[in-house]
């Protein structure tokens, strides 16, 4: 069913509507489809914030972001002698470390003071847990596909590969679709109580017929 559409004055500077209006033309779009659009999209990410419990993890990933801006830019600057340098530092190794090292010591001053005593059920897979996930994240980074079929992974993937747009590239070798990066079948594993997740399925013995 449609809605009602109302007039609502807005003003922005000139560079911000330069944005705008490129990313419309490269669309296809009018300028007031592209405004809506990507203001529907700011209430949707936010909801989906609040609804999933995220809101403190978000808050750390921008102190993590701001301490990657700041150490990434000036490395980069360091090791080129260039003040210019600091606006592709994404592009420079020595200063993509320094980022990432940024990055690990806000992590490690939010770590929990308490320890976790674990349950005696407790599996060992749990300890590759963070990699198997970062792979599957990684896989739909690359991709802009999922393995799974629910609603909000599909769109998840969508939005990590958009995001990245030809950053993507840098991650093709999670791309499983190619043979040569294909990590086998992929099956899910299921507890009570736990939400599904995706691991590889062990390999199977003898030789294949």
């Amino acid at each position: 069913m449609a809605t009602d559409k109302i007039q609502i004055g807005l003003r922005v500077p000139d560079d911000l509507r330069a944005k705008i209006q490129e990313a419309a033309s490269a669309r296809g779009v009018a300028v007031n489809k592209e405004i809506s659009a990507r203001l529907e999209r700011s209430f949707s990410e936010e909801m989906t914030v609040s609804a999933d419990g995220s809101a403190e993890l978000y808050s750390i990933l921008r102190v993590v972001a701001a301490a990657m801006d700041t150490a990434g830019p000036m490395a980069a600057i360091m090791s080129t002698l260039n003040p210019e340098a600091g606006k592709d530092w994404i592009n420079n190794s020595l200063a993509y470390e320094q980022a990432i090292k940024a990055a690990l010591s806000v992590l490690e001053a939010f770590r929990p003071q308490t320890a976790t005593v674990p349950h005696a059920s407790m599996p060992d897979t749990v300890s590759t847990l963070g990699v198997e996930m970062a792979t599957g994240i990684l896989e739909e980074a690359a991709t802009g596909q999922t393995r799974t079929v629910g609603p909000t992974e599909i769109a998840r993937a969508g939005r990590l590969h958009a995001g990245l747009g030809a950053l993507a590239e840098r991650i093709q070798r999670f791309d499983a679709r190619k043979p040569e990066n294909d990590p086998g079948p992929i099956t899910i594993r299921a507890m009570h109580g736990v939400p599904a997740r995706l691991t590889k399925a062990a390999p199977k013995k003898g030789k294949r017929k």
